[in-house]
């Protein structure tokens, strides 16, 4: 009876490792304008480069691209089939760009990898959103990294290792 059961169980235990997703994921260099940078993203997620704010632009354009403007350039990276969720991977001169709204059980920390401080973290959860504010900063006291969150909350708890994934591997 035994000697039957082993192939079945073989045969389940490898189907069940084979459907386990494994993610894949792709890095994105992104280089212009004096910023560069690399981060990790999954493969079937997209990413879209940030348009930076010109004062050679009309009047209406430059309105519109100033008040979303990360005054020197990145990227929004979000999965294809949700547009409610947003990583933001932008280099700013204030530490204090996209500055998180007042709100209550505001948690800080700091983001380690290895052990080594990477970033200092800003997180809250409002309207059932989850907002979260990564700040790293370069050897200069006018030149800043930020990853900005912005997930439903249900989204987060589900996806939370590949958000803090791609907010790990930024490297500048």
């Amino acid at each position: 009876m035994l000697k039957k059961l082993v192939p079945i169980i073989v045969i389940l235990v490898l189907f069940t490792a084979c459907s386990k997703d494994k993610i894949v994921y792709e890095t994105y260099h992104y280089d212009k304008n004096d910023v560069s940078f690399t981060v990790e993203y999954p493969k079937e997620w997209t990413v879209k480069e940030i348009k930076v704010w010109d004062t050679t632009s009309n009047e209406e354009e430059a309105e519109e691209v100033r008040e979303a403007s990360p005054e020197r350039g990145g990227v929004d990276i979000y999965p294809q089939e949700d547009s409610e969720v947003s990583i933001g991977i932008y280099n700013v001169v204030s530490p204090y760009y996209m500055a998180e709204n007042q709100a209550e059980d505001i948690s800080t920390s700091e983001l380690l990898n290895d052990k080594i401080k990477i970033a200092d973290i800003t997180q809250y959860t409002t309207d059932g959103k989850v907002y979260l504010h990564a700040l790293y900063s370069k050897d200069s006291p006018s030149n800043f990294y930020v990853a900005i969150v912005r997930v439903p909350e249900e989204y987060f708890k589900e996806k939370e290792e590949i958000i803090w994934n791609i907010i790990k591997s930024l490297k500048y």
